[in-house]
């Protein structure tokens, strides 16, 4: 799966359920990166 953070789409993701907070958002970029 390749994320590219310029092009990211919650809607596009399975995680499209979760509340994206700042936080959250943050800890996604670690798994991405």
């Amino acid at each position: 799966m390749e994320l590219h953070s310029d092009t990211f789409n919650p809607e596009d993701f399975p995680w499209q359920g979760l509340t994206l907070t700042p936080a959250a958002a943050r800890r996604q970029r670690t798994y991405v990166n």
